[in-house]
């Protein structure tokens, strides 16, 4: 039976508790850096409870911060970093060097998880596409329905756009106050004429309306975003790969998830947003009234079904 560590990661033993250490066959609590050479650095450990003791003669100060080492004679001890900076002359240089190995191999375990997982993220976005309410079904209501805003103004789409990306979703009714309304209010000092012409009254909110802003952009966190995710994961030998390239794969791990999540929202928002009652509320994006009549009867099946959007 092996009396090391078993749990071995890039063939460096890692340390999660002091008996992981002490357990260990070699292990020596009492070893004086005067008479035997410190080697090499063998693993590093973090955060330990309790403090335990250095197991330099000299030292013997509580920490859990620290390295595993073996020293010439073949013992091993754990030290602090200080102690080591100060009897191991190596020490840095084998430090960072058993540092970059668990790092690299952290990384690499990352990419190979997300590689063993790509047939169900495949499955999971060809449902998001395709799926009822999917991503297609989405993509050609939102299409239908900026032709139609547009043709009612070329400005109300964009002005639609704003109130999406700042979450203003009330809309109001606004009508022309007559003369007789108008001298009312200003016989009662609310306002002067210009303010008092139009009246504005709040008639509901847009549900989903976060659907049409630019953080949820399907071409953006679906196209661009997870499908590329998933081609650029897939292509990386992640047993033979490291430095940047390992880098930059396992952060492209949590890019795709971060796309998936913002996918399942936007699609969520979409269900929310194609009611056919929360599209009557559109006409009131309009203060002309010649525009609003343009607005009024859109329904999904409209836009889910227009020609123009296949």
């Amino acid at each position: 039976m092996n009396t090391d560590s078993e749990t071995v990661e890039a063939g460096i033993p890692v340390i999660a508790c002091w008996e992981d250490i002490y357990r260990r066959g070699r292990y020596a609590d009492d070893i004086d850096s005067t008479k035997t050479q410190l080697l090499d650095v063998i693993a590093p450990y973090y955060g330990l409870q309790p403090p335990k003791p250095c197991g330099l003669t000299n030292c013997h100060t509580p920490h859990n911060n620290g390295y595993l080492i073996v020293t010439a004679d073949g013992r091993e001890t754990n030290i602090g970093a200080d102690c080591g900076k100060k009897h191991f002359p190596e020490f840095a240089a084998q430090a960072r060097r058993v540092n970059r190995i668990l790092r690299e191999q952290r990384l690499r375990n990352i990419v190979i998880e997300a590689q063993a997982r790509i047939p169900a993220v495949q499955l999971e976005i060809a449902d998001l596409r395709a799926g009822d309410y999917g991503a297609e079904w989405t993509v050609r209501c939102i299409f239908s329905l900026r032709l139609a805003v547009t043709a009612a103004g070329a400005q109300l789409w964009l002005d639609l756009k704003r109130r999406a990306n700042v979450g203003d979703a009330t809309v109001n009714k606004v009508r022309e106050r007559s003369k007789a309304e108008i001298q009312e209010l200003i016989a009662a000092n609310l306002g002067r004429p210009d303010e008092l012409r139009y009246e504005s009254k709040p008639v509901g909110r847009i549900s989903g309306l976060e659907l049409l802003s630019n953080r949820l952009d399907l071409h953006t966190n679906l196209v661009r975003g997870a499908e590329k995710a998933l081609d650029d994961i897939r292509a990386v030998d992640a047993k033979r790969t490291g430095g940047k390239t390992l880098q930059a794969t396992s952060k492209l791990v949590g890019e795709l998830d971060a796309h998936l999540v913002l996918v399942r929202e936007t699609l969520a928002a979409g269900r929310l947003f194609f009611t056919d009652a929360n599209l009557a509320l559109l006409a009131y994006i309009a203060a002309d009234a010649e525009k609003r009549k343009k607005l009024v009867g859109l329904t999904v099946n409209k836009l889910a079904t227009s020609p123009s959007s296949r």
